[in-house]
């Protein structure tokens, strides 16, 4: 009885975990739920974003905020501050036209504490109010895991603003890193009233991080520039995501749990037909020795007949 309550507990004890293993995976949670700081502004214009910062940690942290790429386009109104655990507080950042330049510029806020750092990609799109076009760019939707050695397709929608009469119109397209550096770049036509498909093959040595794709069309002189965020990531292989390991771990779990009660109730059955045996073989005992008896009575309940068959026949002799 002991061991069997032994078994059930352990088998218990594995299922609770494997639904514990389910229901929680623990991840550490981000200083900010902003994933994207994406802005457009007009030529010369200036514009403020705000964003919120939480102390994620289980201690008081010092933090510290600085800028990637952005030199003279932003600053914030408190770039150091300390945060109890879970305190939050809101920052703003100032964004400015510095270079008087329709153009798309890229770069990333950091957010330091003493133990991690992370990053935010920042798109600033600086647009000429008297465009004579606009541009509509989006990824597609078979395309948006990209990974080094892989492909990013976008579509790239383009309308005329003030009706130019023109038919088709050349674009450039670029893709920027993280650091503002063109790493891809390729040119074109668009049809006027019309979109495109770009299908890009990602080299194998591109670093993970993020890029912006970047769509620009000029004439008379006026720019009309679009653009979108590329997420490039490791390539998840069977097993390599912290998902299908936890899969993975719980499915050998399971398996190791059934393998303990086919184990159990393989031994009690073996146990069952053991004790069955040794019931059978005592019953058959008993059921021999009562045979036994039986018989013995009925040899001597048959002597006594047959003297007392005998004795009325010397009774009758006598008479």
């Amino acid at each position: 009885m002991k061991s069997k309550k032994t078994i059930i507990g352990v088998v218990l004890a594995i299922l609770a975990f494997s639904i514990f293993l389910i229901s929680y995976s623990p991840k550490q949670q981000s200083f900010s739920d902003t994933v994207l700081i994406k802005m457009n502004m007009p030529l010369k214009g200036e514009s403020i974003s705000n964003i919120k910062i939480t102390n994620t940690e289980e201690t008081r942290e010092d933090f510290k905020i600085s800028f990637s790429n952005l030199e003279g386009f932003v600053k914030v109104d408190n770039n150091d501050f300390i945060l109890d655990s879970e305190e939050s507080t809101n920052i703003k950042i100032f964004i400015k036209d510095s270079k008087e330049e329709v153009g798309v510029y890229s770069g990333e806020l950091i957010i330091q504490s003493a133990g991690r750092t992370e990053r935010i990609p920042i798109i600033l799109g600086v647009e000429n109010p008297n465009s004579f076009f606009t541009i509509i760019s989006h990824s597609l939707p078979e395309y948006e895991k990209v990974y080094p050695g892989g492909k990013f397709g976008a579509e790239i929608k383009l309308f005329d603003l003030v009706g130019t009469d023109l038919q088709t119109i050349n674009s450039k397209n670029y893709i920027k890193n993280s650091k503002g550096d063109v790493v891809w770049s390729d040119e074109g036509n668009l049809v006027v009233g019309g979109s495109k498909v770009e299908i890009i093959n990602i080299p194998e040595n591109w670093p993970v991080g993020s890029y912006v794709f970047i769509s620009i069309v000029e004439y008379k002189g006026v720019k009309t520039v679009a653009s979108q965020l590329i997420n490039i990531s490791q390539k998840e292989n069977f097993g390599s995501s912290e998902n299908t390991k936890l899969v993975i771990m719980v499915l050998v779990l399971f398996f190791i749990g059934i393998i303990i009660m086919f184990i159990y109730f393989t031994k009690t059955r073996d146990s069952l037909i053991i004790e069955l045996k040794r019931q059978q073989d005592r019953e058959l005992k008993r059921n021999l020795e009562v045979i036994k008896i039986s018989n013995q009575i009925q040899a001597v309940l048959k002597d006594e007949v047959l003297k007392a068959l005998k004795q009325m026949e010397k009774d009758e002799k006598t008479s």
